[in-house]
């Protein structure tokens, strides 16, 4: 299935700590013809992609997020929602799940419980919403959901219990853990919030282990620190997104999965170019220490 992202919306009702977005959300939201009109472009010139994702930061913020999923449906088109899902309980519940048909939603979780999750969403509803969407959903068996987890320092040693919490919910297809982009303000304050590669490493190989019948994935760590689980890998070449536009872009693109970034040390290393890797501010925070370059 090839995918495209239409990024509609860059507010955001959390203020989640390891946020990447403060620029973008400096950016006005675009009228709604224009979202209507990338997504007639993608069904009149795009006849291989067949599922529209509506991202950034919460869409279900943007007051046309209805309009646009159903207008997309009835193009034919399956519907994946990038959410936190704290707007849309109340909508939900009214209009019934079923009648939207959506059939991914990738939703955040940060820990099992209000506490933990609460403060590093910085929104004190934003647990029991996703909460409550969990188990609300779990008898509709045509939903996927992937449930992404943004390691950082307040959930690294519990990250078995974010398992725990989710592997009751047969509707989950995925399970992901994924790496901080050092970005913006916290880069003054790295260490109050980031993790050593590593160690992330280490905490995903050890849940893959435990939990071998759920699927456990993974995505921004260099290949090396984690090769024997390169079929675990979750990133947009994986995931078939081969088109994406910003909210503040009229025309749709070609995604860009090349621009990764190396180490010195990577230059000979003959897997170099299937690597993921990694962010370059981990280079420059903790060294390279920890890469093992295949021989060539």
């Amino acid at each position: 299935m090839k995918r495209a992202i239409l990024k509609i919306s860059y507010d955001c009702d959390n203020k989640c700590i390891f946020c990447h977005a403060e620029d973008y959300k400096k950016i006005k939201n675009v009228h709604e013809k224009i979202i209507f009109h990338k997504i007639n472009n993608i069904k009149d010139n795009y006849p291989g992609i067949n599922q529209i994702l509506f991202s950034w930061w919460e869409p279900t913020i943007n007051r046309n997020i209805l309009k646009y999923i159903d207008f997309s449906k009835k193009l034919w088109f399956k519907v994946w929602l990038i959410t936190n899902w704290s707007q849309l309980n109340n909508i939900f519940y009214q209009k019934n799940i079923e009648s939207w048909i959506l059939d991914y939603i990738y939703l955040s979780l940060h820990w099992p419980n209000s506490e933990i999750h609460n403060k590093i969403a910085w929104n004190d509803k934003s647990f029991q919403s996703v909460d409550k969407f969990l188990k609300s959903t779990s008898k509709y068996k045509n939903l996927e959901l992937v449930i992404n987890c943004v390691v950082n320092r307040f959930n690294i040693d519990s990250l078995e219990h974010i398992v725990e919490y989710i592997s009751k919910y047969n509707h989950i297809k995925i399970i992901k853990f994924s790496l901080l982009e050092p970005k913006w303000s916290w880069m003054s304050n790295i260490e109050k919030i980031y993790v050593p590669v590593d160690l992330v490493a280490k905490k995903i190989q050890s849940l893959v282990i435990k939990n071998k019948t759920l699927n456990i994935y993974w995505d921004w760590l260099p290949l090396c620190v984690m090769d024997w689980l390169l079929d675990r890998i979750s990133n947009l070449k994986t995931e078939n997104i081969e088109y994406m536009s910003e909210t503040f872009e009229s025309k749709i693109y070609e995604t860009d999965f090349s621009k990764r970034q190396y180490s010195l040390k990577c230059n000979n290393c003959c897997k170099k170019e299937i690597c993921p890797w990694i962010y370059k501010g981990y280079i420059d925070i903790y060294w390279d220490y920890y890469l093992r370059p295949y021989k060539c």
